[in-house]
């Protein structure tokens, strides 16, 4: 039995540009870049170099905000079907922070949509505008 390794090779276009994923909690979509992308990890290095300067490893509140805001400006891209306290919730970087200060699972669950190979291997058929600023 063999297994081709190519099955693992991504579309490099959806992994920067990135791609919209749905259902990654009920009716909740995001379009997320992966987190293989040279963008993300180029900000989560910039983030933790004060860190690696001082010869210090970041304290878990520190790891907590580093990577929420790195998944805020570069990973997470938009949303659809966000919704905190029954109002419907734009997508905004600091709209995305402070979710994920205070729902630590949000930033996981959109973590993982990054990290899911499955993700960026052809565009998804999810028919959505988003709610950004920008759509």
């Amino acid at each position: 039995m063999t297994f081709d390794l190519s099955s693992l090779k991504a579309d490099k276009t959806l992994q920067e540009d990135g791609n919209w994923v749905k259902d990654i909690l009920p009716d909740l979509h995001v379009k997320v870049r992966s987190t293989s992308s040279h963008t993300f990890k180029k900000r989560m290095a910039e983030l933790l170099k004060p860190y690696q300067r001082l010869g210090k490893e970041p304290t878990l509140e520190q790891q907590e905000e580093v990577s929420a805001k790195a998944v805020a400006e570069t990973l997470l891209l938009d949303w659809s079907g966000v919704v905190s306290d029954g109002k419907e919730v734009e997508y905004t970087v600091e709209n995305a922070i402070a979710l994920f200060t205070d729902i630590p699972e949000f930033l996981i669950a959109v973590s993982q949509a990054g990290n899911s190979l499955e993700n960026f291997k052809h565009e998804t058929d999810l028919v959505t505008s988003g709610n950004s600023e920008t759509t």
